[in-house]
């Protein structure tokens, strides 16, 4: 017809420079890059179809009009190139006699095409199946380019419209096929089975859009992994004066010998105390990884921003290799140490986003996105990942109901990108409900001539007694860490009365004072001077404080050794302290039940009821009968449920699986933080973006956020690297108490309101509002 636009003109998006996107160049490179991801031949030409497909239609008259920035926003393109897509590979399996053996897979590509700008959906999810309107698109045009990468497959626009009307019955037919309900078992291969799917899903998010922005990922060459290992001994040897250093040399000598007898395994655990220096053993351990397996590639995973933000400065410094940061904040980090990733913000992103550097240090969540996706952007870090080695720290942290999800899809995963995984701990849970073998175990006992604090229990105390007895301690620096936000806060409270140098930690902070706040505890105890710190747990695991006395409200067993890592971490004098207390808020609550199980509490009770006192080697060491005890009671198997639910086709049972477990409803407010006081402390990553955005203190900021036409004008990744930063100033709280200072239009109107109370937010101590029941289960 002759208004139609020949297939051979149409553009996938406007010139850039001197290059020009035709859609027919865009769809062979997806193709000729999708190609590559399987060696199946059938597959092979599945993928090469989706490539060819997946941005067909937007061939569409008036899409085309639209990004020759002619007329309005064009059709969504990607359901209608599923449409396409089904059809075309349908002859195609049934042309070659293949159908039965590839339906499965014709299903997985065709919801990938139709989800590949948004999130991942069920298979059953048919929002793809309608009519469109095929006479604005030249389809013949189309055919004769398809032809040259897959000869005698056609489609006319009459079968097209036909075809509607028949292929939900097929989906039905295939999803059939896919029912579990009358099969053992097999959750091992479900998994392995669900990943080869999001294998595919990533050949195709990755060649769409790489083929936009290419980058070059880079990798640990046999060159500077050797230049790494000779890094890696000096930075110990400026340590030999530290009063751990031949500790943790011994430690680390043990670790990689016990490695080098059993070096077959994929995975391994490396147990060691707190303060033994596992993530050192851990580097060492994962370079020797690199030059036996010819590996290229090395990435940590830690739980906490702080733990994140702290390893990555210890590799650079250990390896004097640039680490990429990827986390929640990754976006806000001076770019100097990134230029080789990309030479543009796109770039850049886009590169972040693929873990497309050599080191990478990441969140426990970032992660489980890529082990179970919930858009299909987030499948894009999977694009390099072959042959790297995974080191996962504090894994204790992981929530115990999903531990073997986590596991069987690791394993997965492992065994289709060729990975070796490192378990950092000095509380390690168990792993023969996930992992099909054991990992092997690389262990460091505590040395007894090392025993850097004793162990010892309280009586039973409030806050008003916590308080005196933190206040009777002598110690120079003294921390003590509760349950919950407001038991924190209430002895806090109590104790300022008492004392001075007082400092507050907790959840409900936002990012930016968490942080700041951190590094002044870590620049006063570095500097000797009196200080007392108040916290929730999010100072027990990873955070690098060192204290004289730690008093620890009783938890369950893995949290208390934490924390107790936290006292004389690095031998500054002969013995810390570390007690354990009961706490009952008021004399009468005992506040630990809505954080931890009763039953683990129960056996972590009974295990230290065996000892008044207890050593740092003697403490340690009775992990593992906790971990016994706790898994013979519940092996947490009942939620491998999710995996067959996903594998018939209901993806949202792993995407939406959290490593911390499901959080309570939360809403975000801005807080217009008085800084004044920590500004010294506040990330120059922070200043620098501030500054680049023309603002001086958090309200412009807020300003500047609630300004729809200056956001308009920047560029996306402009877009994306402002609302981060806009996020270091947000605190998430639960619906109840947001509505109570926001109204339910203001948070549809302005997505993130400001925190318009002034008294709610204390610019030392955080939100101090009248905490109630369903604050209890916040850290």
């Amino acid at each position: 017809m002759s208004y139609l636009i020949p297939f051979s003109e149409c553009i996938a998006r406007p010139d850039d420079q001197n290059r020009k996107y035709t859609l027919e160049s865009h769809l062979k490179n997806v193709c000729e890059w999708m190609k590559n991801w399987a060696d199946d031949p059938h597959i092979k030409v599945l993928l090469i179809l989706a490539g060819l497909c997946h941005d067909m239609t937007k061939a569409h008259i008036d899409w085309q009009t639209y990004i020759r920035g002619i007329g309005t926003k064009g059709p969504a393109h990607a359901p209608s190139s599923a449409f396409l897509f089904s059809y075309l590979a349908y002859q195609y399996l049934e042309k070659e006699k293949v159908w039965e053996k590839y339906c499965r897979e014709w299903l997985w590509l065709l919801r990938d095409i139709a989800d590949h700008h948004s999130d991942l959906h069920t298979l059953s999810y048919i929002n793809w199946v309608k009519q469109y309107e095929w006479e604005k698109i030249d389809v013949d045009g189309y055919v004769a380019f398809l032809n040259k990468y897959i000869p005698h497959l056609y489609v006319q626009k009459e079968q097209l419209s036909e075809w509607v009307w028949r292929v939900d019955e097929i989906v039905e037919e295939v999803l059939q096929q896919l029912d579990t309900s009358y099969q053992e078992s097999h959750y091992r291969y479900w998994m392995s089975e669900i990943q080869r799917w999001r294998h595919y899903t990533t050949a195709l998010i990755s060649g769409d859009r790489f083929d936009v922005k290419s980058i070059c990922p880079t990798i640990i060459p046999v060159w500077q992994r050797d230049e790494s290992f000779v890094h890696l001994q000096k930075y110990c040897a400026k340590k030999t004066s530290h009063p751990m250093s031949s500790a943790r040399q011994q430690a680390k000598e043990k670790i990689i010998d016990e490695w080098r007898r059993n070096h077959s395994s994929r995975f391994y655990t490396v147990n060691m105390p707190t303060g033994y220096g596992k993530t050192i053993a851990s580097l060492h351990l994962a370079l020797e990884m690199l030059k036996t397996y010819d590996y290229k590639k090395i990435i940590y995973i830690a739980p906490y921003l702080s733990i994140i933000e702290q390893t990555a400065k210890t590799i650079e410094e250990a390896l004097n290799q640039n680490v990429l940061e990827h986390h929640s904040l990754s976006m806000l980090k001076e770019d100097k140490k990134r230029l080789s990733l990309a030479d543009d913000e796109d770039r850049l992103s886009l590169a972040i986003e693929s873990w497309a550097n050599g080191i990478v240090c990441t969140s426990f969540q970032q992660w489980t996105r890529a082990m179970f996706p919930k858009r299909a952007q987030h499948t894009l870090r999977r694009s390099f990942l072959e042959k790297s080695v995974i080191i996962i720290d504090e894994p204790q942290i992981f929530q115990p109901e999903g531990w073997n999800v986590f596991l069987l899809g690791l394993e997965a995963m492992a065994e289709r990108y060729d990975l070796r995984v490192i378990f950092l701990s000095a509380t390690m849970p168990p792993f023969q409900y996930g992992l099909s073998k054991p990992p092997v175990s690389l262990t460091v006992q505590a040395v007894e001539a090392h025993n850097r604090y004793v162990v010892k229990r309280t009586e039973k105390m409030d806050e008003k007694q916590a308080a005196m007895f933190l206040t009777k301690c002598s110690s120079q620096s003294k921390a003590m860490i509760l349950n919950t936000i407001e038991d924190a806060y209430r002895v806090y409270k109590e104790l300022k009365s008492l004392e001075t140098n007082v400092y507050l930690l907790h959840g409900l902070m936002i990012p930016i004072h968490k942080q700041a706040v951190i590094k002044q505890i870590q620049s006063r105890l570095l500097e000797q001077l009196p200080t007392t710190v108040i916290s929730t747990q999010i100072i027990e695991a990873g955070v690098d404080v060192s204290f004289e006395t730690v008093v620890r409200a009783n938890a369950i067993l893995p949290s208390i050794v934490q924390a107790a890592g936290r006292v004389n971490r690095h031998l500054e004098k002969e013995k810390g302290l570390f007690w354990i207390m009961p706490f009952y808020r008021e004399g009468e609550k005992d506040t630990r039940h809505p954080i931890y199980d009763r039953f683990l509490t129960s056996i972590t009770d009974e295990i230290l009821m065996e000892k008044e006192i207890w050593t740092e080697f003697e403490l340690t060491s009775v992990v593992q009968k906790y971990y016994e005890k706790m898994f013979t009671y519940n092996t947490y198997e009942a939620t491998k449920r999710m995996i067959q639910e996903a594998y018939e086709g209901n993806w949202n049972k792993l995407s939406e699986y959290e490593p911390f477990g499901k959080g309570y409803l939360k809403l975000s407010l801005f807080v217009n933080w008085d800084w004044d006081e920590y500004i010294q402390h506040v990330s120059l990553d922070v200043m620098r973006l501030m500054k680049h955005y023309g603002v001086h203190c958090p309200m412009e900021l807020y300003e500047r956020f609630q300004d729809q036409t200056w956001l308009k004008h920047l560029s996306l990744e402009e877009r994306k690297r402002f609302m981060i930063l806009v996020h270091a100033f947000v605190v998430n709280v639960p619906i109840k108490y947001a509505l109570k200072v926001a109204s339910k239009e203001q948070f549809l109107q302005k997505k993130i309101p400001l925190l318009e109370d002034t008294e709610a937010y204390h610019p030392k101590l955080g939100l101090t509002f009248p905490f109630d029941e369903q604050f209890d289960c916040i850290i």
